[in-house]
Order: structure tokens, then C-alpha cells, then sequence
């Protein structure tokens, strides 16, 4: 018995596929899911696009102007939004912090959507929140010396004096430009 696109969909079938290999036609349709065998994503056709709704992490290096280290993360893309997680390993400072770029172009600018972790693996960790805009965010730190806390930049002596294996964790979720693949 031939299997039409309305059989799938009412028996909740999700159609496996490569990459490259995408329905078509009458085969895309709103409500319709695949599985991209080579790229390991699950997609849904809504009308318009493919919208990732989950994809094995992707890799990422994060880096910061005038921090010198050696930077690892991932991202995760889902249904329009993405989880980012990212550690760099400071091997020297220089300045003031410039602004990381952001893996995928984030929707609009949110302050605190993306938060750093400043560690000095010698004495102890600080937080603060990023200033996020569309394409980067710039990384702040909370200076509590003031009556109610302020965001100050970090500097090569802000929140302390970085030293070899000093770390900056970075972890965040945004919304994406675009949810569609």
C-alpha cells in the first residue's frame, strides 16, 4: 500500500532523509518532519522553512579581543533559539575586554542573556553579564565595591590581575535571527 504524505503525518511518521535530499513538492507541506541522516537534525516544514528543532552540538571557538588563550565551546540550535557554552583558557590580557562574537546573529540586544565567569584558579570567581547586541557581546563584570553594584569591563587587572590558566566561562541562550536552517 503506497504511503502519502497525509498517511506520515497521521501515523506520526517522520521521514529520514539526507541533507541534500529535502522534500519537495507535494512531499513538503506545513507540519512535516525529517531527520537528516548526515547532518543528525530534526527539522519541521511550518509553511514558510525547515526549522531546526534539534541538532547534535556544533562546535565553536569563542574569543575576546586583547584576551590571549586558547578558546573551546558549542552551540545548540532549537526551534529558533540557541544555547551557547564556551571556556576560554587565559594565557595573557592586554587592555580592556573587547566584544566576543556571537556564534549565529542573535535577534535583538538583551543585557544579561549571555553571562561570563571570570576565574582565577589561585584565589577565587566573579560573574557578570554580557551586553549583547546582534552579532557580539560585550562582557562585563559586576563591581561590587559601589552601594548597589555596577557592570565594569574587565580589564587586565579587572576583577584581578590575570595570570596563565586563569579562565573566562561563558554561558548563555538567545533567540535567533532566524529559526529556519
Amino acid at each position: 500500500m503506497p504511503c502519502s504524505p497525509a498517511n506520515l503525518l497521521a501515523y506520526g511518521g517522520q521521514l529520514s532523509v539526507l541533507s541534500t535530499d529535502r522534500p519537495t513538492g507535494v512531499d513538503r507541506y506545513p507540519g512535516r518532519r525529517i531527520f537528516e541522516t548526515d547532518t543528525l537534525r530534526e527539522l519541521l516544514f511550518d509553511g514558510t522553512g525547515w526549522i531546526i528543532m534539534s541538532e547534535p552540538a556544533q562546535t565553536w571557538t569563542p574569543s575576546i579581543p586583547n584576551v590571549t588563550g586558547t578558546g573551546t565551546g558549542y552551540f545548540v540550535r532549537s526551534n529558533g533559539w540557541i544555547d551557547i557554552s564556551g571556556l576560554i583558557v587565559v594565557t595573557s590580557v592586554t587592555g580592556t575586554f573587547g566584544a566576543m562574537t556571537l556564534p549565529v546573529a542573535a535577534l535583538g540586544a538583551r543585557f544579561g542573556q549571555i553571562t561570563f565567569g571570570y576565574v582565577d584558579v589561585a584565589v577565587a570567581s566573579f560573574v557578570g553579564p554580557g551586553d549583547s547586541g546582534t552579532t557580539s557581546v560585550v562582557p562585563y563584570v559586576v563591581n561590587a565595591t559601589t552601594t548597589y553594584g555596577n557592570a565594569a569591563q574587565p580589564t587586565a587587572s579587572v576583577p584581578f590581575s590575570w595570570g596563565a590558566s586563569d579562565r573566562v566561562e561563558i554561558q548563555g541562550s538567545y533567540r535567533m535571527t532566524t529559526r529556519y536552517s
